[in-house]
């Protein structure tokens, strides 16, 4: 994690914008200005906000934001997955035509077998970690929206649990 942005010229330069006014006006840096707020002192965080001249609809922006994040997140993952196992299955399509064979020794037929079943295993290994991922996401995601109608409706105790919520997230990951 990089240095705590504590000044708005800090901020000003991480987000390139001469008016920290301007920053919902650009989706993009929008975007950077979610993305960079754990690194952003609560008390710098607010007063940006404050300066948003329509608050509410900032905050419906981020939402929007994070769904296209999600999208694009979950549609990246179903596409290695499904890739992942068309592999897995050809793989076992191959295996299950050398059983065919009936010259096969009963040792043959069982180390085949056995790897039949090893990839069938990495199959729902696959299909598990990528259920975990998702739920992973939700979680945080869940998260994030909660936090952000709490910045609509109290903005102090939005800021507090962005603030919390990035630094836990940040603590979990150093271990």
């Amino acid at each position: 994690m990089g240095k705590k942005i504590t000044t708005e010229k800090e901020l000003k330069s991480k987000l390139k914008v001469k008016n920290l006014k301007d920053i919902p006006d650009s989706p993009v840096t929008l975007n950077e200005f979610v993305n960079t707020l754990p690194q952003i002192d609560a008390n710098l965080a607010s007063m940006v906000i404050e300066q948003f001249p329509e608050y509410q609809k900032s905050c419906l922006e981020m939402l929007n934001i994070l769904d296209r994040s999600c999208d694009r997140a979950f549609e990246s993952s179903n596409k290695s997955q499904r890739a992942a196992i068309e592999s897995y299955s050809k793989i076992v399509d191959g295996l299950e035509r050398k059983l065919d064979d009936p010259n096969l020794s009963e040792k043959d037929r069982k180390a085949i077998t056995r790897d039949m079943i090893y990839v069938s295993d990495r199959i729902a290994t696959l299909d598990q970690n990528n259920k975990k991922y998702i739920l992973k996401v939700l979680k945080i995601v869940a998260i994030i929206v909660l936090c952000i109608a709490c910045l609509v409706t109290c903005l102090p105790i939005g800021l507090i649990l962005l603030y919390f919520l990035f630094n836990s997230k940040r603590k979990g990951s150093e271990k």
